[in-house]
């Protein structure tokens, strides 16, 4: 592998890494903001919402965990992944 291909696999893992982590802390805020709603009685951001959300964060996260630790195609696949799961969860949950 030559240094370039290996500093654009830091990069993109990087990225996506740092897209992951945004996703788990969304995941984390809609729960609490959905657990301080329910009790204050008012229909928060939605189980539905929260459920997609926490669900995208878990694959996220697993999609994350297993390029890092792969030397194989899950390698590039993974942070690929992770980005098309970001933006098609802005699409769907927050661009509408």
């Amino acid at each position: 592998m030559t240094e370039q291909a290996s500093t654009a696999g830091k990069l993109l893992r990087g990225v996506s890494g740092a897209l992951t982590a945004g996703l788990v802390v969304l995941a984390i805020t809609l729960v609490i903001a959905q657990v301080i709603a329910g009790r204050a009685g008012h229909p928060g951001p939605g189980i539905l919402m929260v459920v997609v959300h926490l669900s995208a964060a878990i694959v996220a996260v697993l999609l994350q965990r297993a390029s890092d630790h792969s030397r194989r195609g899950i390698r590039w696949q993974g942070p690929l992944l992770i980005l098309l799961l970001g933006a098609l969860l802005f699409w769907f949950a927050w661009w509408q």
